[in-house]
């Protein structure tokens, strides 16, 4: 018997499909966590549609770009076919290339070693979205590159959702800032 929750699962899914332009004949849950991840045999792709309200646009836009950066990089891992896009009740759809796979056995961990190794290429920068070539480059950033001196210093800490990339040294800063405002202000109140 089908349930009304079923039933709306399956219309997300038309509706993902028609958004996507892809054919959903034969599709079918492989998946039901905090999104739902659907098999759709026809074009050989996974849909995947978050739970309503679950994720922001945003969030699943730098997912879907981490993704390409990982696969520009020349990391082994399943293409964003298309998306993300918008549906009813907040949610979001991504379709990306259905892999058959199977869990990792010991001979495979060099292999998958040499994976994460080219999705580490991908740089900080490349996952916030900020320029970073030399002619982009600003007065306040350097480019890092191989000779780059205590490079864990530098630029590392992407923040996709505000374009911008921090150091462990910026981090330190604005604590540093914070403990003396906060110091200065209670301060203030003994003398009261």
């Amino acid at each position: 018997m089908t349930t009304p929750a079923d039933q709306n699962e399956r219309s997300a899914l038309r509706s993902a499909a028609d958004r996507l332009e892809l054919d959903d004949a034969g599709a079918h849950v492989v998946s039901s966590t905090s999104r739902i991840i659907w098999h759709l045999p026809g074009p050989g792709v996974a849909v995947l549609i978050s739970r309503p309200r679950a994720k922001r646009f945003a969030d699943v836009e730098a997912e879907a770009s981490a993704v390409r950066i990982a696969t520009d990089a020349g990391a082994r891992t399943p293409r964003l076919v298309a998306g993300p896009v918008p549906l009813d009740d907040e949610r979001i759809a991504l379709a990306y290339d259905w892999i058959e796979g199977r869990a990792l056995a010991a001979a495979d961990w060099p292999a998958a070693a040499r994976e994460f190794a080219a999705l580490a290429r991908g740089t900080a920068a490349d996952l916030a979205g900020v320029a970073h070539t030399p002619s982009q480059a600003s007065f306040e950033h350097e480019l890092m590159t191989p000779s780059t001196v205590l490079p864990w210093l530098g630029d590392v800490i992407p923040l996709p959702r505000l374009g911008e990339v921090l150091s462990l040294g910026d981090l330190l800063l604005v604590g540093g800032i914070f403990l003396l405002v906060y110091r200065r202000m209670l301060a203030g109140l003994r003398r009261a």
